[in-house]
């Protein structure tokens, strides 16, 4: 029981199945889904559903309409002052991803159903400066999803949805590519999250410029990054980042996931675990324990 993905190859052409009622959110789609009932992590549960809120808004850095996806728990509308999470999908992704592979509201769902997380709200945002499927791997990139966030997304969030506007009340959290977008906002605004998940990070470089260790430490209540023992950048990309977050006295978790690749195998069950230690009282000293009303 779990959530495969598989494509099939037609006279040389790697194409997903016609025949089947779920592809794979890419931006050039090759690929379907097959979900193996059974998984108690992503299955739909006769349990309270959120909703995911497909929304565009029209952003002041890009000048284009962007899309958003927005999860609300279950009895939302009876909330205020609810916790965020900024959720970023990885290179070659949709927003659609971390909903339809990702299984996002079904972990969401089953675990409020089991009492072991917080109602929260999660945004996943476009993490694409442009609709481009190149070209991805790059600060400048990282630079312009950063100042979107701040500029277009988390206003629009603040202005639409019943979330807290405190920084102790928000976390955000990515895969591959967009672990190292989370890098840079992060790094960039210390003082803008309470936590940091990054999973299987894309890192490119340095740690971005101006990147104060002593205020980061002091302002993250936790920096997390799980990454698979068989993911095929470990060595390339992230191993020479864990190397610079040691050196520059950065206080963060490492946890390899044995056998664990570049998959969602590792971010699904990453993300329960991520929604989870915000709520453990042992985990998460400080994450939005004060003024939650709902």
């Amino acid at each position: 029981p779990d959530l495969y993905d598989y494509n099939l190859t037609v006279d040389g052409v790697t194409i997903h199945d016609p025949g089947s009622a779920t592809p794979k959110p890419q931006r050039a789609v090759s690929t379907s889904l097959l979900l193996v009932p059974g998984n108690p992590l992503l299955d739909d549960q006769n349990v309270a559903h959120g909703i995911v809120h497909s929304v565009t808004y029209n952003s002041k850095v890009t000048g284009t309409p962007r899309p958003l996806l927005v999860y609300t728990p279950p009895r939302y509308e009876r909330m205020s002052d609810l916790p965020v999470l900024f959720l970023y999908h990885g290179a070659g992704d949709t927003t659609w991803s971390w909903v339809t592979e990702g299984r996002a509201a079904q972990i969401l769902d089953n675990a409020l159903d089991a009492g072991t997380t917080m109602p929260m709200v999660v945004v996943i945002p476009e993490t694409y400066p442009a609709y481009s499927p190149t070209g991805i791997l790059d600060r400048s990139v990282e630079a312009i999803v950063d100042q979107e966030l701040f500029t277009d997304v988390i206003p629009y969030v603040e202005r639409h949805f019943n979330v807290a506007r405190e920084a102790r009340c928000r976390a955000i959290a990515g895969l591959s590519m967009g672990g190292g977008q989370t890098i840079y906002s992060a790094f960039t605004h210390p003082t803008a999250f309470a936590a940091v998940d990054v999973m299987s990070p894309a890192y490119l470089g340095d740690l971005p410029t101006g990147t104060d260790p002593q205020l980061i430490n002091k302002s993250l209540e936790r920096l997390d990054i799980v990454t698979g023992s068989n993911d095929f950048i470990l060595h390339a990309l992230q191993e020479p980042l864990f190397a610079k977050l040691t050196a520059a006295g950065i206080s963060h978790s490492l946890t390899l996931v044995p056998g664990g690749d570049h998959s969602f195998f590792v971010w699904r069950p990453e993300l329960r675990r991520l929604v989870e230690a915000l709520t453990d009282d042992h985990q998460a000293r400080r994450f939005c324990r004060d003024g939650r009303r709902h």
